[in-house]
């Protein structure tokens, strides 16, 4: 058995004992990790990401025929197997980021989209390492979205559910998050990274040659609960743009930079420098 296969096993047992009852679906969606690119994608620049050997796994089944009501019922088996229900009549779950109110933000982006969801029963489990940079909460948003499409009949591209995935962190948890990160989940293929436009969001696979291994290292530093640096970054790079006059940093030269931040922080232009 399997990394995979090991994964889909605990999602399976945990929906066994939260439901009494066998999941009908899994669904996969990997952890990213970007080669170049980091801090770039809110100001519209270009990323390159590629998908890693770490996924969310969504164990999905129909609700029970007994139930009253219009639920999701979701249980997190990482969590300490914490449950939450989400009320498909009114999901609206604009708040904190917590992992329910992620599934919640899904629901309600899907419904407000008008996509009709049936009630169902989820169990979820990962091994993607939390606030390591590898971007767990947009996998468990695109795992979501792809189960919730699949179990509804939707047939939603994967680059729609990158963008339902990224609007519902954006509008309803308010991550910083780059849209690129939902993008390189949703979109990416095997033995390739995926080069990403994030002014047109536009996407394109780049081969990766065989002889190349790519490591990914553990440092075991963990962004603290609620510490968004990605959104202090994106704060200054628009500073700067508006500085310099321009809509993003991606409308600007190395030169033109330096010509027109002459009377800048050193901060924002280290930042700004960073990103041109």
């Amino acid at each position: 058995m399997d990394r995979r296969d090991r994964l889909i096993a605990r999602a399976k047992q945990g929906y066994r004992l939260a439901y009494g009852a066998e999941p009908s679906r899994f669904f996969a969606a990997p952890g990213r990790v970007n080669l170049i690119g980091e801090h770039t994608g809110p100001s519209g620049g270009y990323v390159l990401s590629c998908a890693i050997n770490r996924d969310t796994i969504i164990a999905l089944g129909p609700a029970d025929t007994n139930e009253t009501g219009r639920k999701l019922h979701v249980v997190a088996i990482d969590m300490g197997s914490a449950r939450c229900a989400v009320d498909l009549e009114a999901p609206n779950a604009r708040g904190d980021n917590s992992w329910e109110n992620h599934v919640r933000a899904i629901a309600a982006k899907l419904q407000e989209a008008r996509h009709a969801l049936r009630p169902a029963r989820l169990a979820i489990a990962g091994d993607i390492p939390l606030g390591a940079g590898l971007a767990s909460s947009a996998s468990l948003g695109v795992g979501i979205a792809l189960a919730l499409s699949d179990y509804n009949n939707l047939s939603l591209s994967p680059h729609k559910l990158a963008e339902i995935a990224y609007s519902a962190e954006q509008e309803f948890v308010g991550s910083a998050a780059s849209i690129a990160d939902h993008l390189a989940i949703a979109c990416a293929s095997d033995g390739r990274a995926l080069l990403i436009d994030c002014a047109r969001l536009e996407h394109m696979p780049i081969p990766i040659a065989a002889k190349l291994a790519i490591m990914v290292i553990d440092t075991g530093i963990r962004r603290p609960h609620g510490d968004d640096v990605f959104a202090v970054r994106a704060v200054q790079c628009a500073a700067t743009a508006q500085h310099c006059g321009v809509a993003s940093l991606r409308d600007l030269t190395p030169d033109e930079l330096r010509r027109q931040t002459a009377d800048l922080d050193p901060l924002l232009y280290a930042r700004a420098r960073h990103v041109v």
